[in-house]
């Protein structure tokens, strides 16, 4: 799990989901990103809180738009490594003032690390 923004959270499971949760006490609630078909084994959100993406164990990267909380938008999903994901790794760059997505490192349970632009 990780934090998206002071009010959103994003959780990865192996009921094969991934959620963005709603920490605002008086609307504690969870939204499931489409698309999502195995078991997660690591999930990242981008600085700018406006993308996440999900490892999973069969090696597949999910990337969503979730700038519109209420419909996150799986935006592509490809086989990245041969065994598991371990960890995400988003750039920060900024452009024209906003934070945007230049590129993402992932890592695998094989040691393998692949930079997607």
């Amino acid at each position: 799990m990780t934090r998206v923004d002071q009010q959103w959270l994003l959780t990865g499971s192996e009921d094969e989901t991934v959620r963005l949760w709603d920490l605002d006490p008086k609307n504690m609630s969870s939204i499931l990103l489409p698309g999502q078909a195995a078991k997660v084994s690591v999930v990242a959100a981008h600085p700018s809180g406006r993308w996440a993406a999900a490892g999973s164990v069969d090696g597949t990267l999910r990337l969503w738009n979730i700038e519109d909380r209420k419909k996150p938008a799986l935006v592509i999903c490809f086989h990245a490594h041969i065994s598991r994901l371990t960890d995400i790794e988003f750039s920060a760059g900024q452009s024209d003032g906003k934070f945007e997505v230049h590129w993402l490192v992932t890592a695998a349970e094989d040691g393998s690390v692949c930079r997607w632009d």
